[in-house]
């Protein structure tokens, strides 16, 4: 059911990371390094975290916008050619 919603545009929702000590171990840190890192990495340490996300989805919109007009993407630099 929740798969069927989804895919008609029924249900919206959202994944996140929930910090616990296997993958703070996981990342070689202490869980409470581990939760602040995932903590800033979520933009929740600022003061209006869905206006952040908002900019970051404009900035990505503009990105898809110019990478659908292009027929082919490649990386190149050192030790890479993608």
């Amino acid at each position: 059911i929740f798969d069927e919603r989804t895919l008609k545009g029924e249900l919206n929702w959202c994944g996140t990371q929930f910090p616990t000590h296997a993958d703070a171990q996981e990342a070689s840190m202490g869980l409470f390094e581990y939760e602040d890192f995932v903590y800033n990495a979520c933009l929740l340490d600022k003061e209006d975290p869905v206006a952040e996300w908002r900019k970051i989805d404009a900035i990505q919109a503009r990105i898809v916008k110019y990478l659908d007009t292009k027929k082919q993407f490649r990386i190149q630099a050192q030790d890479t050619d993608l």
